[in-house]
């Protein structure tokens, strides 16, 4: 049978039909939102919240934090934070922070060069450095796969940091079944995280800060919002 221009067409026709029919549509996107009330040895200091996009092997994520601690009613001490990144299979290809730390201004970019990350820090002074690592992650703690790595990038200054991860075996969380970890920062106090028994969602952190202990509690988890 002689090929016409009619039977391409309808060949064609056919083979696309069948690719959509076996799955190659848009992808869904997922939006998940996790507010944490913020305290400071068990006083309320403000929020924390996460926004977490993802559309396949692409994730988004918005940070933004808000705490003041009072001390008879005056300001001792002040932090804002908002950072957003982008990654895609778990490596980081791109953030923007800025940050506010109790009047010290942080400013700071990274982007991915492939098989480095160009930091660029325009304050509090500005300096440019390079990451030699392929695949980063920042500190995800809604993610706890990432956290297993053996170093995590600072979004508030762009240093990547030596960590590990411990698991603490099952718990309770306000007679909720969890399982806690700790995780521990070159330079810095452990943290410890808790997480939901049976969906990984992240619940809880807790660590020292100065005199005091900081802990969040999730005060809210959106899905598709």
């Amino acid at each position: 049978m002689p090929i016409t221009p009619r039977s391409l067409r309808r060949r064609w026709g056919s083979t696309l039909t069948a690719l959509v029919l076996a799955g190659l549509s848009p992808l869904a996107t997922a939006r998940t939102e996790y507010l944490f009330d913020v305290s400071y040895n068990d006083r309320p200091i403000g929020s924390h919240r996460f926004t977490v996009i993802r559309e396949g092997e692409q994730e988004q994520v918005r940070s933004e934090a808000d705490f003041e601690v009072k001390v008879l009613f005056m300001s001792v001490f002040r932090y804002r934070h908002v950072a957003n990144e982008r990654s895609a299979s778990g490596c980081l290809t791109n953030l923007e922070s800025e940050t506010d730390d109790n009047g010290t201004p942080f400013a700071v970019g990274i982007e991915s060069m492939g098989e480095a990350l160009r930091v660029t820090q325009r304050q509090p002074k500005a300096e440019e450095t390079t990451l030699p690592v392929a695949c980063a992650t920042t500190f995800s703690y809604w993610d706890l796969e990432r956290l297993q790595r053996d170093a995590l990038v600072n979004a508030q200054n762009g240093k990547l940091t030596p960590t590990r991860l411990t698991d603490l075996g099952a718990t309770s969380l306000d007679g909720e079944e969890a399982r806690h970890y700790r995780l521990e920062p070159a330079g810095m106090d452990p943290i410890t995280l808790w997480y939901g028994d049976d969906d990984q969602r992240w619940l809880a952190l807790e660590t020292r800060r100065g005199d005091g202990v900081l802990r969040y509690r999730l005060q809210d988890s959106g899905v598709g919002r």
